[in-house]
């Protein structure tokens, strides 16, 4: 398994970059080096985020209930989007 992380400067945002790396590296994972199993974690209220892992077929999993520190020093809830190659894409 991998797990997927990105990051974009708000200055290239919206412009549909992101889906376009994620899907090339869920193509590379699972076609070339055979993943069975591919995460992306993203925080909860980051709503950009979760829409490229559902653009790119990822299924919510679960909610991981504080599961980090945010940068204030409160808890945080992420979002587990996995990916399968049987899921399609």
């Amino acid at each position: 398994k991998a797990e997927i992380g990105y990051w974009l400067h708000t200055d290239h945002s919206g412009q549909g970059f992101m889906t376009e790396v994620v899907r090339a590296l869920v193509a590379m994972c699972f076609e070339k080096l055979k993943f069975e199993r591919l995460e992306i974690r993203c925080e909860a209220g980051n709503e950009r985020s979760a829409k490229v892992a559902q653009r790119c077929g990822f299924r919510l999993e679960a909610t991981l209930r504080h599961f980090a520190r945010a940068t204030d020093g409160s808890l945080r809830d992420d979002l587990l989007y996995s990916l399968l190659p049987s899921d399609g894409r």
